[in-house]
């Protein structure tokens, strides 16, 4: 069962944070967002599922100088987790053609927000994956860091898409794998 936590609009006291259950799980991973800044005006922002619904959503929005502005550099995360048995499961999601897939949906046990940053939990065959997301202050820089609490002899790994364009494109270059 996913366990989705979030901070109302007063903070909570250090070391706390407020609970909400979710009603249908790959819904609430598709309609929950997260946001991570920097403080130049750059930020990380998409939804709980890993899914850049909005035009405006981006694994890292660098803020650069005018003429530029914002630029979304990094649209998807494609993430597997590498169990002992030698199977992959892919966590995530992906809109394609208007279509949502929610991978890994099932894997997720735990989605929280801990000092207003974004961290999720992951357990599948005694595998447990924490996944944490965070922008150094001050620079244009998404860290996405993955930690295995329990493996058993598993593994993780993550390839990344990117594309140039404004927040403001409609349009723009398809994804590329790197």
């Amino acid at each position: 069962m996913l366990r989705m936590r979030h901070q109302s609009s007063r903070p909570p006291r250090a070391g706390t944070s407020r609970r909400r259950r979710s009603g249908s799980a790959p819904d609430a991973l598709v309609h929950g967002e997260w946001l991570v800044t920097n403080r130049l005006g750059g930020f990380a922002s998409c939804t709980v599922a890993g899914i850049c619904t909005r035009r405006y959503h981006g694994w890292l929005v660098a803020a650069h100088p005018a003429p530029l502005g914002r630029v979304v550099l990094l649209t998807h995360l494609w993430e597997e987790i590498g169990l002992p048995s030698g199977a992959w499961i892919r966590l995530g999601g992906e809109e394609l053609a208007g279509q949502v897939h929610v991978h890994g949906a099932d894997s997720l046990v735990d989605f929280q927000l801990e000092l207003g940053l974004p961290v999720w939990r992951f357990t599948k065959n005694g595998l447990t994956l924490e996944k944490r997301v965070l922008m150094p202050r001050m620079q244009n820089t998404t860290l996405v860091r993955y930690q295995l609490l329990w493996s058993g002899g598993g593994h993780a790994s993550a390839a990344a898409g990117f594309a140039l364009s404004a927040p403001r494109d409609r349009g723009g270059p398809a994804p590329r794998s790197v």
